[in-house]
């Protein structure tokens, strides 16, 4: 989504046909909304609602199941680089707390479940990338990357405490599973890959579809929530802008 409004997800990253159910997500006046579906059987898991920025640059992001009911959120800080939000995310389902905030100029990931807690400080992050800042990245190379270059970063996996160098590249329709013939013939798609081949830690591509504005529209990859077992989550999501 553009630079100018509220940045999502994945962050980090809603149906065209927007799903507000229950009133506890029904009566907010949200900016952007995302409907994640199992990829395995396109059943609807969970929806992001996202808050326009406050004058204290913070978005709030709401996590609710299909019946309405928010399980999870998470608050982006928007203070420093616009790729290098802090944030912090608590799940109520199991407790889990995640975390990445700058102390005294260096960043501190952190884990916190079943009452143990992982902290780890990244010295060099000059030029890293944390959560939903890879949608500012996208947008900041669109150039490059829409003229066949591929560009390469540092990302945070606050859950790991650690990081990893991803590469980013445009792909045409037919390297995507984003792409079928409802989307506008318009859309620009790209994927996120290790640039190491060898780095497991971070193993499966994340695929991307913007619209020629520059708006996040579709996500598919590895969400990052658990599901209610504490299993992985491959999700598609898609987003609606107000």
């Amino acid at each position: 989504m553009p630079l100018t409004t509220s940045f999502p997800v994945k962050s980090f990253v809603v149906g065209l046909t927007l799903f507000v159910a229950g009133a506890a997500v029904a009566n907010e006046n949200y900016a952007v909304t995302g409907n994640a579906y199992n990829v395995n059987n396109n059943l609807l898991v969970y929806s992001e609602y996202y808050t326009d920025m406050n004058h204290n640059r913070e978005v709030t992001v709401n996590y609710a199941k299909p019946d309405g009911t928010i399980f999870a959120t998470k608050t982006l800080f928007y203070t420093g680089e616009i790729t290098q939000p802090e944030f912090q995310l608590h799940d109520k389902r199991d407790d889990e707390k995640v975390s990445a905030r700058f102390v005294d100029g260096r960043l501190v990931l952190s884990h916190s479940l079943n009452y143990s807690t992982n902290e780890k400080t990244i010295m060099d992050n000059a030029s890293l990338v944390i959560d939903a800042g890879f949608d500012a990245f996208i947008q900041q190379n669109w150039q490059k990357l829409t003229s066949g270059k591929k560009v390469t970063f540092m990302f945070a996996l606050p859950t790991r405490v650690d990081t990893v160098r991803l590469q980013a590249r445009e792909v045409t329709t037919d390297k995507t599973p984003l792409a079928n013939n409802k989307n506008p013939a318009n859309w620009r798609y790209f994927v996120i890959t290790p640039a190491n081949r060898f780095a497991s830690i971070f193993a499966d591509p994340i695929y991307l579809a913007y619209s020629p504005e520059k708006y996040l529209m579709r996500y598919q990859g590895r969400s990052n929530l658990d599901d209610d077992k504490g299993g992985a989550w491959d999700v598609r999501i898609e987003y609606q802008y107000r």
